[in-house]
């Protein structure tokens, strides 16, 4: 009985944990909302509305607060925010950077009653959070900017209905389309108590909507910019065009300068400013072949060419724009290798690559105010290879991953992807393997890696080198347990060898990933491309936010539902008590979802389209033809296909052409869209029995019962659970189990594809979760197991999750893996909130 009251009890706390959540507080991310301004036409300009679907009822006054930060711009003009009491009287807050003002401005009817003004020095508030305040009462307003407060005197009413509403609004006679260039983070309303009883904080959010973590209140955001969504998407910042290969490449990670050597020029792009200059060569050329041999010495502020085969370093004089006569490279050894220079030592560093159909495993080492290199090789530590990936650690010590090589080095003899990690001594030529990662298929890494001493951990970038078309991929490695966690967003990178470079560092100035790739656009034209990311990095299911309880600042709620739950829990005792006078059997291993009880999840090969896990197709022989699909094509087609499977209705050609051929003229995207659509439907008879067709305008798909769709399967049967009153477990049974092939296409990253993932990740956790309190899954351990498992795959540190995780693990018998388990989440949890569980492992376990 002891045993039921406790399983009751933490069943009902950890429900109503469940229905409201837990606001994730990244201390260490960027956060706010920024308004797109006058540099976009109306209809893409920025608005907030915190009352749509219906007014506030504030009594007789109210205050808020929030932090304001303006931007410089050619016009800054525009309303901050708008508040209108009972649809006669309207509060505005309007700046205009370029008059160096704020006004506080008063109407009644259209009659302007109070205009205060606020003097505020350009250069002392651009790019700086404000902190705004104001405070409602009946006889007036208190206005405030920072510490400045004025008071605007007036009789006011009308407080039962209140509209607020930042940047753009459509409310009838109060309208405006005037957006100055600003953000807004911490917006806090309060009653006439002083009580908070709202707070959006404009971090985690639904893209379109933000909830406030006091009581859920949904606020509807249009065209919004979400600065923390600059931590889960790379932002393409340059692309250089070059009509020769081989550039060469350097960074001064300090300050963000990225160095780019040409025959004709040096360039030097300022990734902060995103300014670049291009300085004339007037004489020589620096080393170059495969791969970049060309580095930026911070201490003397000097840009270095090497080559293996001279001993000479040559520097480029910036005074006069030259570089000095050096011996003609033969072809180089060291194609793609790795290296890094170590400030403690003033040493440069270089290890493997190609060159002559071999491998090497080569340690080269240069003083930079040295003359010669020091050469020794290693390949009885480990295998010579080329493509790695190379962070300095410190003391002598450097880690490599992976690569591409041979046992001998020959090329001809069974050269492969290798998978491992190492620590290397340079000093003394000591090689420790740290461990062995699991095959992934074709995968090789950028040149560096950005390693995290702090939490002992890295990141690095991977990309397939078995194609041309490739993509980069950032994920991380735990460097106490070895586990690797991918990042879905990616960038397109096309992979020639030796005519291709990749590389990645922390900017620190900007305290961004950075990411910068030589590579191939077309024939004979080259590029190279920069791409940034907040740091740290996350994934989209980070940041997605449901309703849910702040439960520091709302007590009042919070014993609500303590008495609501106490109540059920009576009752469910009740229950209990009734039923143990039946043979009950215990909680056992009986799995739900096991081979005799499924029989239902095949992987179909035949007239397949998979999107669970990332896209793959097959026709109707079984052949995979997911590469036959171009990223336009692909695009074009999930864009349909999700819409027709979430809403049953087809697409415009008006919206294809927004979506995908915005930058065209109509002719032009007309054309484009119906080549387009043509091969799509030449792919699609391949498929089966699927068509594309286009009625009343619309262009939908004709979908047979023969094609299978693993996500419009489970979409399908997460309607129908929703319908039934009864714990179906053949159904449970389907539904978990596609669940576990993965996320929704993990490796598609775009706008329009974010609020299709991010509700079918709250739909699949929320239905997970729900189960999971159910009597069936209870005494199913196995599938506690697997539900926590898809849970943590969406949000890696959902608390709910990880107890089941813990708990299953430890009923059956393995309680070393299940400490273990929550130790890692224990340490991802304070990595990405900078603050431990609420809960122990001890505390999880001492009740069982």
């Amino acid at each position: 009985m002891q045993r039921s009251v406790y399983i009751l009890i933490m069943l009902l706390f950890v429900g109503n944990y469940a229905a409201w959540g837990n606001p994730v507080n990244f201390a260490s991310t960027r956060y706010g909302l920024t308004f797109r301004s006058h540099t976009v036409n109306q209809d893409e300009r920025t608005s907030l509305d915190l009352s749509p679907e219906e007014s506030f009822n504030l009594k007789s006054g109210f205050s808020m607060s929030f932090d304001l930060k303006l931007f410089e711009a050619n016009l800054t003009y525009g309303y901050v925010f708008r508040i209108i009491l009972d649809e006669i009287s309207s509060f505005d807050l309007v700046t205009n950077l370029n008059t160096e003002k704020l006004n506080y401005v008063l109407s009644e009817s259209g009659r302007i009653l109070k205009n205060c003004e606020f003097q505020c020095n350009k250069d002392s508030v651009t790019d700086r959070w404000m902190k705004i305040r104001i405070d409602v009462d009946e006889n007036g307003i208190r206005c405030m900017v920072d510490s400045t407060m004025k008071i605007i005197s007036h009789q006011l009413e009308g407080f039962e209905n209140v509209k607020i509403s930042f940047g753009k609004n459509r409310y009838s006679v109060f309208y405006t389309t005037d957006v100055p260039p600003i953000a807004i983070r911490d917006l806090r309303l309060y009653n006439n108590e002083g009580e908070l009883i709202h707070y959006w904080r404009m971090q985690q959010h639904n893209r379109d909507e933000v909830f406030d973590l006091i009581g859920g209140k949904r606020a509807v955001v249009e065209n919004g910019i979400w600065d923390i969504d600059g931590h889960v998407k790379w932002k393409h910042c340059i692309s250089i065009p070059f009509s020769e290969k081989n550039v060469q490449i350097a960074c001064d990670k300090e300050d963000g300068i990225i160095f780019i050597a040409s025959d004709k020029y040096i360039y030097k792009y300022n990734i902060k400013s995103d300014q670049i200059e291009k300085m004339e060569v007037k004489k020589g050329q620096p080393y170059k072949a495969g791969g970049s041999q060309l580095i930026y010495d911070r201490v003397k502020h000097r840009l270095i060419s090497y080559s293996i085969l001279n001993d000479s370093l040559i520097f480029f004089n910036f005074n006069n724009g030259e570089w000095p006569n050096h011996p003609t490279e033969k072809l180089a050894v060291i194609q793609q290798h790795n290296r890094f220079v170590d400030p403690v030592t003033n040493t440069l560093v270089v290890f493997g690559g190609y060159g002559n159909h071999t491998y090497n495993a080569e340690l080269a080492i240069h003083d930079l105010d040295g003359c010669k290199w020091k050469i020794d090789t290693i390949s009885s530590l480990l295998s010579p290879r080329y493509l790695s990936s190379i962070g300095n650690m410190g003391n002598g010590k450097f880690l490599l991953m992976g690569g591409y090589g041979s046992v001998s080095g020959k090329q001809e003899e069974f050269p492969k992807n290798l998978h491992d990690l190492y620590l290397i001594d340079y000093r003394n030529l000591s090689c420790q393997k740290l461990t062995e990662f699991p095959v992934e298929g074709p995968i090789v890494y950028s040149n560096s890696m950005v390693i995290d001493s702090l939490n002992n951990n890295f990141y690095t970038l991977k990309f397939f080198n078995d194609r041309f078309h490739s993509f980069l991929s950032l994920f991380s490695v735990d460097l106490r347990t070895f586990e690797r966690k991918s990042f879905a967003d990616s960038i397109p990178y096309n992979f020639l060898d030796s005519e291709s470079f990749c590389d990645i560092f922390l900017n620190k100035s900007t305290n961004n990933l950075c990411s910068i790739l030589l590579q191939e656009k077309e024939s004979g034209f080259y590029s190279v491309d920069v791409y940034s990311l907040s740091y740290p990095p996350l994934n989209w299911t980070d940041i997605l936010q449901d309703k849910y309880l702040d439960n520091e600042v709302d007590s009042k709620r919070f014993v609500y539902l303590l008495l609501a739950g106490i109540g059920v829990c009576l009752i469910l005792l009740l229950t209990f008590f009734f039923r143990s006078k039946k043979k009950v059997s215990n909680i056992t291993t009986a799995n739900l979802s096991d081979k005799n009880t499924i029989g239902l999840i095949n992987r179909k090969q035949f007239s397949a389209i998979y999107l669970l896990g990332g896209l793959q197709i097959f026709d109707s022989n079984g052949n995979d033809i997911t590469q036959k699909f171009t990223p336009v094509i692909r695009q074009m087609f999930l864009f349909i296909l999700l819409n027709f499977i979430q809403n049953g209705k087809g697409i415009t050609s008006e919206r294809l052409d927004e979506t995908f051929w915005s930058g065209m003229d109509k002719d032009s995207a007309s054309n484009n869209r119906n080549v387009n659509i043509r091969k799509l439907r030449l792919l699609l008879k391949e498929i089966g029995d699927i068509t594309l067709k286009n009625e009343k305008s619309y262009w939908l798909l004709d979908i047979g019962g023969e094609v299978f769709i693993d996500y419009a399967t489970i979409i399908s049967l997460l309607l129908e659970d929703k319908l039934s009153s009864n714990f179906d477990s053949r159904r449970f049974a389907k539904i978990l189990e596609l669940a576990s092939q993965g996320i929704l296409l993990p490796n598609m990253i775009t706008d329009w594809i974010d609020h299709y993932k991010s509700e079918y990740s709250g739909k699949i956790i929320n239905f997970l979760l729900e189960k999971s309190k159910t009597v069936e899954v209870q005494r199913d351990l196995v599938s506690m197991q697997k539900i926590a498992d898809v849970v943590l795959l969406h949000d890696d540190i959902d608390e709910e999750a990880i107890r089941l995780k813990c708990i299953a693990l430890y009923k059956l018998g393995q309680k070393g893996l299940s400490k273990s388990r929550f130790e890692k989440f224990r340490s991802d949890y304070h990595h990405l909130l900078n603050e431990y569980p609420p809960f122990t492992y001890e505390e999880l376990i001492k009740k069982l």
